[in-house]
Parts: structure tokens; C-alpha cells; sequence
């Protein structure tokens, strides 16, 4: 008898091919996931702009001397909205210490809540000044474009906030 060589069987080590392959596509799509948070979250950090921000970045859309007209009417209303801005904040900041101290007293909470008021009247008060001045100085078409782009904005902040804010 002759002697046979037995034939030798390959061995594999590891996993089948496609697994690897699974693998890594997997690993693509879940870095591409990580990627969209983390640039949401970087774009987002401080929640959609405010007022003031929107309509400065309307401004550069403009030809230069309404952009210019533009932008000089923020800068000389810009420490009124800070300052308004920063009473609305201690107003709703005394407003929460009412709530929270530990012997509720109404005629405070009504005192400090009229406060919140008047300061969130003045602050939209403002707000509206400047856009009528705003608006004063743009054509019929560029108000309807800022009216578009207003519109806009405020839907997406209520979707990213998540309600009708």
C-alpha cells in the first residue's frame, strides 16, 4: 500500500470575513451618529440665538448701506437691551426666591411678579422699537425676506425646543 499524505485542512483563526466587514460599517455609521451630536451640541451650546443675533445675521443678506443702517440701529439700542435684559433677570430671579422661601407671602409674590412683568413689557417693548426702526429703513421686498427668515427661525427654535416657545 502506498502510503497517502493526509491532506491538511486550513485553519481559520478569527472571525469570518463579513463579520469584519460588518464590523465595520458599523463602526462607520455609529462615528457618523457621534459626529451629527457632537456638532448639534456645538452649534447649539447656548440655544438658538436671540433677538438681536437673528437680526444681525438677516443684516449680512442686505446690500451694504441697509446693512450698515442695520446694523448702527442695534449698536445704539444694544446697552438698552442689555440692560433691559438684565433686569428681567433679577426680576425673575426675585420673583423664584418668593416661590422658594420658606413662609409663602403673597402680597411679595404679587409685588415681585408685577416686577417680572413690567420688565418683560419693557424688554418686548424694545424688541419692537427696534424692529419698526429696522423695518423703516428696508425696502418692501427685504421686509418680506425678513419676515420669511423670521418666520423660519422661530419654527425651527419651537421644534429644537421642543414646544411652542
Amino acid at each position: 500500500m502506498s502510503e497517502t499524505e493526509p491532506k491538511t485542512v486550513k485553519e481559520r483563526r478569527g472571525a469570518p470575513r463579513w463579520m469584519k466587514w460588518l464590523l465595520i460599517v458599523s463602526l462607520s455609521i455609529n462615528l457618523l451618529i457621534a459626529g451629527f451630536a457632537i456638532g448639534a451640541a456645538w452649534r447649539f451650546r447656548h440655544g438658538p440665538p436671540n433677538v438681536i443675533e437673528r437680526i444681525k445675521r438677516f443684516a449680512h443678506s442686505l446690500p451694504t448701506d441697509r446693512r450698515d443702517a442695520v446694523l448702527s440701529t442695534i449698536e445704539t439700542r444694544r446697552a438698552t437691551f442689555r440692560e433691559l435684559r438684565r433686569e428681567l433677570r433679577r426680576a425673575r430671579r426675585a420673583l423664584g426666591e418668593t416661590v422658594a422661601a420658606d413662609a409663602f407671602n403673597a402680597a411679595a409674590y404679587q409685588e415681585r411678579f408685577d416686577a417680572f412683568k413690567r420688565a418683560q413689557s419693557q424688554l418686548s417693548d424694545h424688541v419692537g422699537g427696534t424692529f419698526g426702526e429696522i423695518a423703516a429703513v428696508l425696502t418692501v421686498e427685504q421686509r418680506r425676506k425678513l419676515l420669511r427668515y423670521w418666520r423660519h427661525r422661530r419654527r425651527f427654535g419651537r421644534r429644537f425646543r421642543g414646544g411652542d416657545g
